[in-house]
């Protein structure tokens, strides 16, 4: 599953020769690196030094060099001007410009650390700091640097699935309420990854971050005094799974969101809670949420009719409560998600027992989590996308997907077989090639995040389209069913909305430019839209796709897609 292969531009040439052929046939890409510690040479030196790394089999060139002066930042910007295919950054304090000016200047990416404190280079920063100036950097929507074209491409090739950010979020919960180390393998850093996990060290988590597994140690729920403010960034799953463990606490805590999450009710939240026992008040239904426990067990009914993630919540919590609960769930939403956090809870030691027949939930209270040690599985979700790519542009394979996975989006493979694409399973892979569609008829019930990708695949069947299920929707990121309308519209695609309903017919895609509205699962669903358009379709607001699959894009264009 590796991408790239970092070399320095002073290894042996037989030795990069060696990669270089080695790793073709994975699809891993070469990067040569030129550093200079001491000074950045000429612009006509370092162009030499750029062509020299292509000759030697680079994918891309990497150019490190020290900053002493403010020209040498200039110097950087300039190559980026001259050249395609680098990434050209500035080491020193006096760099760190160059670090973030490189990516609007035609870098494919930049070099962060995961924490603070565990810079690997003076003048880098961490993820978090690099993430909240490209916030404040980023231009107006419209511009050239906000947007992405994606033109008309055939797609054929191997991708990695990303990993789940549903399971990675669970598991940090998890860990927070265990007592000793927990380790996490193949761990999300998507935006919601990270915030579950920022949220987990605010309350004295300690982490560790060794290539592809994360530590966590933690020392359970036991009592201090301390008051905390705590971000869920614009994770509803965080906001919702976290409220009740956070009610577990006898701190204060307020629990808050950012952009779209803001908007998104949380009435039932503070209602629920109040009926374990906590203290709890929201702004009015809306975040922030104050919170002050310690819940305890009871005989409660609560409406999973709008999310099922508070009820995972709940489940993780419950059972370190004091007294026993009996937890009745009426208008189940989303069933595979919550069966997934009762087998995640399971495997972590806890038990319990469940009637299926009236989705009611027996807990004994007093139990204790032992540490996990949890791999985190693909991301049906997002390889969603990746996979109505192949059946719409070509042919695709991708690996680090469960066949027998609990995450509901698993589902994407059975509305794919309906519209008449070709599909082939085994233990390694899956594989989706581009067939006659026809137009079909799902419900998405159970799994609402795939209304965008079956959007694309039905907007690319003769005839109409009908997806069922579709009124929670609204508590998305975006009210996704009216943006969808609107967006394809521009597209040339018709789509009409009803109560719990939504009906697109196919057509011709004529390109033109559209906007992701801040909705990661948009901006992927449009990009696809793109892949069989007659003309390019331009994409503002694309980098939304960091909340979930930061590397979407880079993986598109590794089995054909072709992006500007």
């Amino acid at each position: 599953g590796v991408k790239y292969i970092d070399i320095e531009v002073e290894t042996d040439k037989k030795i990069i020769k060696e990669l270089t052929e080695k790793t073709k046939k994975f699809n891993t890409k070469i990067i040569i690196s030129y550093h200079n510690f001491a000074k950045t040479p000429s612009l006509n030196e370092l162009i030499n030094i750029v062509n020299k790394s292509r000759t030697m089999g680079a994918d891309l060139v990497k150019i490190a060099t020290f900053i002493n002066y403010p020209k040498d930042n200039i110097i950087l910007m300039n190559l980026l001007g001259e050249v395609n295919d680098i990434i050209a950054i500035g080491i020193g304090k006096k760099g760190i410009v160059s670090r973030l000016s490189s990516v609007f200047l035609g870098s494919p990416f930049t070099y962060a650390s995961l924490i603070k404190g565990k810079e690997t280079a003076e003048g880098q920063l961490d993820y978090k700091s690099m993430e909240q100036m490209f916030k404040i950097l980023q231009p107006k929507s419209g511009t050239k640097i906000n947007s992405k074209k994606i033109y008309k491409s055939k797609i054929k090739g191997l991708v990695y699935a990303p990993s789940s950010k549903s399971v990675m979020q669970r598991a940090v919960a998890l860990a927070l309420l265990t007592e000793g180390k927990s380790i996490i393998r193949n761990p999300s850093y998507s935006d919601d990854g990270l915030t579950a996990l920022n949220l987990v060290t605010s309350l004295g988590v300690k982490k560790e971050i060794l290539n592809r597994k994360l530590i966590l140690e933690s020392s359970g729920t036991e009592e201090n005094d301390k008051k905390f403010k705590l971000t869920c960034g614009e994770s509803g799953l965080c906001m919702r799974m976290f409220a009740p463990i956070l009610s577990l606490f006898r701190n204060e805590f307020i629990l808050n969101g950012e952009g779209s999450l803001q908007k998104r009710t949380v009435k039932m939240i503070e209602d629920d809670l109040k009926r374990f026992g906590a203290d709890c008040k929201t702004n009015n239904g809306f975040a922030p949420i104050y919170i002050k426990g310690a819940i305890d067990g009871r005989n409660i009914t609560i409406d999973g009719a709008i999310s099922s993630q508070f009820l995972s919540g709940l489940l993780i919590a419950l059972p370190l409560c004091s007294s026993n609960s009996v937890l009745k769930v009426v208008n189940l939403k989303s069933r595979p998600y919550v069966n997934l956090t009762l087998k995640m809870i399971e495997d972590a030691g806890v038990i319990i027992k469940s009637d299926s027949k009236t989705d009611t939930f027996f807990i004994k209270g007093k139990q204790k989590y032992k540490p996990i040690d949890v791999k985190v599985e693909g991301d049906w979700s997002g390889a969603s996308f990746l996979l109505v790519a192949g059946a719409i542009a070509g042919e695709i394979n991708i690996k680090n997907l469960k066949l027998d996975s609990l995450q509901a989006d698993k589902a994407i493979l059975d509305t794919l077989a309906l519209s008449g694409a070709e599909i082939e399973k085994s233990e390694y892979f899956i594989k989706v090639k581009k067939n006659k569609l026809m137009s079909f008829e799902f419900d998405i019930s159970e799994s609402p995040d795939l209304f965008p990708p079956l959007a694309v695949l039905a907007a690319l069947c003769k005839g109409k389209s009908t997806i069922y299920g579709t009124e929670r929707l609204k508590y998305k990121e975006s009210s996704r069913a009216e943006v969808i309308k609107k967006e394809f519209k521009k597209l040339g695609i018709r789509v009409e909305l009803f109560d719990n309903k939504v009906e697109v017919y196919g057509g011709q895609i004529k390109g033109g430019k559209v906007s992701a509205n801040n909705d990661h699962r948009i901006s992927m669903a449009l990009s696809l839209m793109g892949l069989v358009s007659k003309e390019a379709v331009e994409i503002d607001g694309w980098e939304s796709i960091t909340k979930s699959y930061p590397d979407f894009f880079k993986d598109l264009e590794e089995v054909g897609g072709k992006i500007e």
